[in-house]
């Protein structure tokens, strides 16, 4: 019984595709994705509508304030230990979203990491706000290797390793070459969902279209609990919302920076799936992908 995993850009409706083939095959849905974590971030994040998470159980999704920290690694350490109770109780693991650190994660094994006490993080944090010290020069002393995959401005990845090495007396780098040579996706059946950069660029379009003033209303509110400055704050949709609401851009001008910022992480989310799932995946076209995965289902368990 493998884990189903939909890999597709953003817009490609991988949510519903998700929703339809966990009715169809009784299983239950993991999200992938980093802003669907957060309570009251419905709208910018494309989360499920209710009706979807009532009628099927969702995993992921509404699990933290939006003030909480979550990081990729606690994501891969929860995503392993659900599919494993799914398993156990014979349904199917749907994995779905487009969150590309959050695969990353999964990929390398970040779940072997021990999690770093809060008290760790909040000093790396503090120090790192103050800007008197350069926690990067730091950085290259105790891990040079993982100094030279980041960039020296990355505060997120500087204060993690730092914590990790404070708490552990154990570089990230060498916690990477520890890790066990295991193949998280072997076990995975991956579909690739493959839209036109044309349909791709009319989709996100139309979904902006039909999202701005929702979002602007989401927004307001989301400021009005006071978490206006919060980490899911800072992303595509919501950014540009908090710009509009201040008076800094104009509602068609967030429009469009909107539809420009999606359409640059679409590109990215489309190199990363090629670069590492190209050759491992399944590639099928987004129109059709229900009845598609479907028919490879049956097949691969037809005598």
């Amino acid at each position: 019984m493998k884990t189903i995993v939909i890999l597709g850009q953003t817009a490609t409706g991988k949510s519903e595709l998700a929703y339809k083939l966990a009715k169809a095959l009784e299983g239950e849905i993991i999200s992938v994705d980093s802003i669907q974590i957060y309570k009251y971030f419905d709208i910018g994040s494309a989360k499920p509508p209710k009706n979807y998470l009532n009628d099927v159980k969702h995993h992921l999704i509404d699990i933290k304030e939006p003030n909480e920290d979550f990081s990729a690694q606690e994501f891969a350490v929860l995503a392993k230990q659900i599919i494993k109770k799914i398993k156990s109780q014979n349904k199917i693991p749907i994995l779905c979203g487009g969150t590309l650190f959050y695969f990353d994660a999964l990929l390398n094994s970040l779940d072997i990491i021990p999690q770093v006490d809060l008290k760790i993080k909040d000093f790396f944090n503090d120090i790192s706000e103050e800007n008197f010290i350069n926690l990067y020069e730091w950085l290259k002393i105790i891990d040079p290797k993982w100094a030279q995959k980041i960039n020296k401005n990355d505060k997120q990845r500087i204060n993690r390793a730092l914590s990790v090495f404070l708490q552990t007396k154990t570089s990230l780098t060498k916690f990477f070459n520890m890790r066990k040579k295991e193949d998280f996706f072997k076990d995975c059946l991956i579909f690739s969902l493959q839209i036109t950069d044309v349909d791709l660029e009319q989709k996100i379009t139309e979904r902006t279209l039909n999202m701005a003033d929702d979002l602007i209303v989401e927004t307001k509110n989301i400021i009005k609990m006071g978490f206006a400055h919060t980490k899911p704050m800072q992303s595509i949709g919501y950014r540009q919302a908090l710009l509009y609401i201040n008076g800094k851009l104009s509602k068609d001008e967030m429009i469009q920076s909107i539809i420009k910022e999606t359409k640059q992480y679409a590109k990215r989310q489309k190199t990363f799936f090629n670069s590492k799932f190209k050759e491992r995946s399944i590639q099928i076209d987004y129109k059709n992908a229900f009845d598609t995965i479907l028919s490879i289902l049956t097949q691969s368990h037809s005598p």
